[in-house]
């Protein structure tokens, strides 16, 4: 189990390399990392089908890849990926940019949720590098962070995510007066709801904690 004063490196998956990426953010242990809050959230549970879409919007899609990824080098330090998917009504063309992994771990017949802005004409429709998950665990609220070189919103969000799950309950530092007064949540419960919200509620009662000046 971790605690608020772990150095960061012992989280699983950060280790000496990654740490030092976290440092150069000023998060140096648990404590830092959990009140390094989320700039925004994408919502990514309201769906649409690729007919429901208006084109220029960003948009969730849940799909069924159909294609293989075919590889296109266009020149050097470019490469594009290109696959269709299916809403099982509509076909979806996507176009992956410099995302070998990404791309890679891609399965044709899986289903999967696309989120991104969506073009169409009046016969086709396509995205270009939408963010892309599978389907049982991508349909969520996605706390987007202040990313910086190679340490990417999506990572600090898996190393959060990792840190929350092996934390032992954030101690109380208000009185059950003070919370009921103000009807305000847990410390523990606010902080894991700010990170990781299942709805708007959880981020307005995280926030709400927040404002209050004692997360």
């Amino acid at each position: 189990m971790l605690n608020l004063s772990s150095n960061i490196k012992f989280i699983k998956g950060v280790g000496e390399k990654r740490a030092e990426m976290f440092y150069n953010l000023g998060i140096f242990d648990v404590d830092s990392l959990i009140h390094f809050y989320p700039r925004k959230y994408e919502d990514w549970t309201k769906t649409k089908t690729v007919s429901q879409a208006q084109s220029g919007d960003n948009v969730t899609i849940r799909a069924t890849m159909i294609t293989p990824v075919k590889e296109h080098m266009i020149r050097r330090g470019l490469t594009l990926y290109k696959c269709s998917f299916s809403d099982g009504e509509d076909v979806i063309g996507v176009t992956i940019f410099n995302n070998k992994y990404l791309a890679q771990s891609l399965r044709i017949y899986e289903d999967y949720v696309l989120f991104g802005k969506i073009e169409k004409t009046f016969t086709t429709a396509t995205m270009s590098s939408p963010k892309i998950e599978k389907l049982d665990t991508g349909i969520r609220i996605h706390p987007i962070y202040p990313a910086a070189g190679k340490l990417t919103s999506n990572a600090i969000a898996k190393v959060i995510k990792t840190a929350l799950e092996n934390l032992e309950e954030i101690p109380e530092t208000l009185s059950s007066d003070i919370k009921e007064k103000y009807e305000l949540i847990s410390l523990d419960d606010a902080i894991r709801k700010i990170h990781f919200p299942q709805s708007e509620e959880d981020t307005y009662k995280a926030r709400k904690r927040d404002r209050k000046s004692v997360v």
